[in-house]
């Protein structure tokens, strides 16, 4: 895990999640995952979060077409919880990123546009295309890549001319809610999930109730 990094007097903007799936649409399968939870969660809530971040991907890349890009704002009974930026990549391979409400879209996608090349590179023979289950591959250089973009100001200097950016302008941010199917709501398909556990689902309806929900992203 890499610790938290300011990009401005007093306000840091947090990278999550960065999350790599083999794209099935309904059944993504994760095969790489890499997360920084230490800098603002205790020890106790870490397990509860980290299934909240594995559910919230998963269900936005299964929703996401294929050759798409789009970033959902993650909210949970009416509060903003942080920003998913997902591209499913036409060769069959979904990233995803989870971040503060604040983290610069721009430098968010340049993040999976390096993390899905570089992960492209290690794997020439595409041998995560028979993954099944979740796993996690070995892949350092993605915890290089998520540590440097902590900092997204300092990321952002460095890949000032990466390619391809201009495609930033065709991403649609949505809600959470926009994904759901008609007459489905979130709390049902977190039931269903098996990304949460009953423990985690009733810790997160208890806290909206008590309205002492820690910021979950």
């Amino acid at each position: 895990m890499s610790s938290s990094a300011s990009s401005g007097p007093g306000k840091a903007q947090e990278v999550f999640s960065l999350k790599i799936f083999k794209y099935q649409r309904d059944n993504c399968v994760e095969i790489a995952d890499f997360e920084n939870l230490s800098g603002r969660f205790s020890f106790f809530q870490r397990p509860t979060v980290r299934e909240f971040l594995r559910f919230n991907a998963r269900t936005v890349a299964n929703r996401t077409e294929m050759g798409k890009r789009q970033s959902i704002e993650l909210n949970f009974e009416g509060q903003k919880l942080g920003m998913c930026h997902t591209w499913v990549h036409p060769a069959g391979l979904a990233a995803t990123v989870i971040t503060e409400p604040q983290y610069n879209l721009r430098v968010a996608y340049t993040m999976i546009s390096d993390t899905l090349q570089a992960f492209a590179r290690a794997y020439p023979n595409g041998d995560w295309q028979s993954a099944v289950k979740d796993t996690n591959m070995k892949f350092a250089e993605g915890q290089e890549i998520f540590d440097k973009f902590q900092n997204p100001e300092e990321a952002d200097k460095i890949l000032r001319i990466e390619r391809e950016l201009d495609t930033i302008k065709d991403t649609v941010i949505q809600s959470m809610d926009d994904l759901l199917a008609r007459g489905e709501t979130l709390d049902s398909l977190m039931k269903k999930s098996d990304d949460l556990s009953a423990s985690s689902h009733q810790f997160m309806r208890t806290a909206q109730k008590n309205n002492q929900c820690c910021k979950a992203y």
